[in-house]
């Protein structure tokens, strides 16, 4: 009886260990950068972008309506790419920043 507890302990504690050990998936939806999609489309998160790799986009689009020369409007990239691309994130996600979560904290 008592090498059965013994042997439970072990394991109990090896499993404790192991998850101790084992790292947190660096999701993006997760991370402080991203960006969820419009509501309005319904896509959510599958479709989120993150804020930490964008493009500044010049349009003269509205020149002869407005007057503006040029409207400069940043344009992000998908989560799925930067997570795909060695030089943004990676599939490691070298760049990831968990955001705090107050519903979290105990």
């Amino acid at each position: 009886m008592y090498f059965l507890q013994f042997v439970l302990d072990i394991f109990y504690f090896t499993n404790l260990y192991v998850s101790l050990q084992s790292p947190i998936p660096k999701f993006c939806k997760n991370c402080k950068y991203f960006l969820e999609d419009d509501p309005w489309f319904g896509t959510g998160k599958a479709f989120g972008k993150c804020k930490l790799f964008q493009e500044v986009v010049k349009t003269d689009t509205n020149f002869l309506v407005t007057g503006e020369k040029t409207i400069q409007k940043p344009q992000y990239n998908y989560c799925s790419v930067a997570r795909n691309n060695k030089l943004m994130c990676g599939k490691e996600g070298k760049f990831y920043k968990r955001k705090h979560n107050p519903e979290e904290d105990p």
